[in-house]
């Protein structure tokens, strides 16, 4: 997975050890970040197994439009739908809120304060449409996919940052607008909620077995 998903030079556990100033001293370190490298692919393994449903794994604001009804009233219609297919359910209501968060279409604390409601209103729509399983392994796929791959996609920014990447920098300055190190200090409190996340998913696993 590390490889998979990093392309500098430095892994970011190595980075942060060589400047953990550069995280803040509340809930994220270098220690946190290295352990979750190291469990990744066990927490996402504990969604083996659980349920799949149609997914559209493209609910990201972009693509998503408010829609004033003459018959059934304001709906949202979402556009690109070809990703969709079969996969585990609670996966896209962890998608909508990271694909947000990463091209800043929302911003950062708003994607962690409506990740509880987000998950609910998925889970709300789940029961409404027919499902009757555990609502918890729902729960349980959308923390550990946040929890992992989130966290895991955060941390290339860090290493990037820190191994002043110019031609990230570049793309980062293009497309978002910021410096990457102004985008490495925008995502701290995701990265987080993420590693919160990671932990919730090994809680919930526990309560299931």
């Amino acid at each position: 997975m590390r490889c998979g998903l990093l392309t500098s030079t430095m892994s970011p556990e190595v980075a942060l050890r060589r400047d953990e100033s550069l995280i803040q001293p509340n809930r994220i370190g270098s220690d946190r970040i290295g352990s979750l490298f190291d469990e990744a692919d066990s927490i996402l393994e504990l969604t083996a197994g659980i349920p799949h449903v149609l997914s559209y794994t493209n609910a990201m604001p972009k693509n998503l439009f408010p829609v004033n009804d003459p018959i059934h009233g304001e709906i949202t219609v979402g556009i690109d739908w070809a990703p969709t297919g079969s996969e585990r359910a609670g996966l896209d209501a962890t998608y909508s809120l990271a694909s947000a968060a990463r091209w800043l279409e929302l911003p950062i604390d708003m994607v962690e304060r409506t990740f509880e409601p987000t998950l609910n209103a998925y889970c709300e729509g789940l029961i409404s449409s027919g499902w009757s399983g555990d609502l918890e392994l729902v729960r349980l796929v959308a923390c550990a996919v946040n929890g992992t791959t989130e966290a895991i996609t955060i941390s290339s920014i860090i290493s990037r940052t820190i191994a002043d990447d110019k031609r990230a920098s570049e793309f980062t300055k293009t497309t978002l607008g910021m410096t990457l190190e102004e985008n490495f200090y925008h995502w701290q409190p995701e990265m987080a909620h993420a590693l919160d996340n990671a932990d919730r998913a090994v809680e919930l696993a526990r309560n299931l077995a």
